[in-house]
């Protein structure tokens, strides 16, 4: 997000590193509280190279995947909608900002309930898309068929699918991100996983690219 000024970035990057670890940790008291595992934190990276922070959650039929960035964007902002973007000043507040944590989590956290009583992948699907139009972040949830894999060879032996990277521009979060999407789109929902968890724990540029071209055929 773009600010109105220079005073109002600084006050998003001290109001971000003061509550993003709370709203983390309350999405995961939630989750475990509606009876599900969190059995992943990790990043998304989404297709303009930007991070959020990401739970993968465990259902009793089907596995989510929750970005948390339009959460905290919803949180940090008056209006993310609005440009320019302004910050909620009342966020210096502590009572009101953890007010406000506990409102933007509960109100994902009952979606959630919609799409954990899902009947199976098809019709989590058609809930999201009958959801999406009112609440953005769904775009950033992904429904999973933990027994969609049961009867494929292990990821390590699939075939590698076609990445291109041009129009990156050098940028290592969107090479994360095309790599990441093209593994999934081939089904390979597991080693992008992998792959993702690796790459960030890489010590250089040149080592992500290595990995980028173990897992995928680079064009």
């Amino acid at each position: 997000m773009e600010f109105a000024s220079q005073e109002e970035t600084a006050l998003a990057m001290v109001v971000t590193a003061r509550w993003l670890p709370v709203l983390v940790r309350s999405f995961e008291n939630g989750v475990q509280d509606l009876g599900l595992a969190v059995t992943e934190r990790s990043h998304f990276i989404d297709q303009d190279g930007k991070a959020c922070p990401t739970l993968g959650v465990r259902g009793r039929r089907l596995t989510f995947r929750l970005g948390l960035r339009n959460a905290m964007e919803d949180f940090l902002t008056v209006d993310r909608e609005a440009r320019p973007v302004r910050v909620d000043p009342r966020l210096v507040e502590e009572t009101y900002a953890k007010a406000k944590v506990a409102d933007v989590v509960a109100g994902r956290l009952e979606i959630l309930k919609v799409l954990e009583g899902s009947r199976d992948l098809a019709d989590a699907q058609a809930r999201i898309n009958e959801l999406s139009g009112r609440f953005e972040w769904l775009r950033a949830v992904f429904v999973e068929d933990p027994g969609a894999d049961s009867d494929v060879a292990p990821s390590r032996e699939r075939a590698k699918p076609v990445c291109k990277l041009v129009g990156t521009d050098g940028n290592v979060f969107a090479i994360i991100g095309r790599v990441r999407e093209a593994l999934r789109r081939a089904g390979q929902a597991e080693r992008a996983s992998e792959f993702v968890q690796r790459a960030f724990r890489a010590g250089s540029y040149d080592e992500v690219l290595r990995l980028c071209m173990e897992y995928v055929e680079v064009r």
